[in-house]
């Protein structure tokens, strides 16, 4: 008697399940698979330093896109966050927009001239 009540629970949950099964595969498949494969591709083509730029600002196309497409509300710390990411990039970005090279990359470079002197 109990396990026909637990298998009457549980079989509309199967049912849903079964007609989910469409949607679980297309995200895995076209928005993982193909998504990440776009982006490899996209990377090829981009400096290293403008791809790290536009991937940290996907939060921000997030708050942006699900505000615009879907409705959301974006609250006083979600503005706040963006902002900050925002703030970060700039940053980041400044020393390259006055033509000054960074930190790291003299540490990029120190490290290829080490390379070339070990090579030689």
């Amino acid at each position: 008697m109990a396990l026909s009540g637990i298998l009457g629970v549980l079989e509309p949950m199967v049912e849903k399940a079964e007609t989910e099964l469409f949607t679980i595969l297309y995200l895995a498949v076209v928005v993982s698979g193909v998504g990440t494969a776009l982006q490899t591709v996209g990377q090829r083509h981009v400096p290293a330093e403008q791809a790290t730029i536009i991937f940290s600002m996907d939060p921000v196309y997030a708050a942006i896109f699900s505000y615009f497409w879907l409705g959301e509300e974006v609250g006083i710390q979600g503005l706040f966050g963006v902002a900050l990411i925002i703030m970060g990039v700039l940053v980041v970005s400044l020393p390259r927009l006055r033509g000054e090279s960074g930190d790291c990359a003299n540490v990029l470079e120190a490290d290829d001239e080490e390379r070339q002197r070990l090579t030689d």
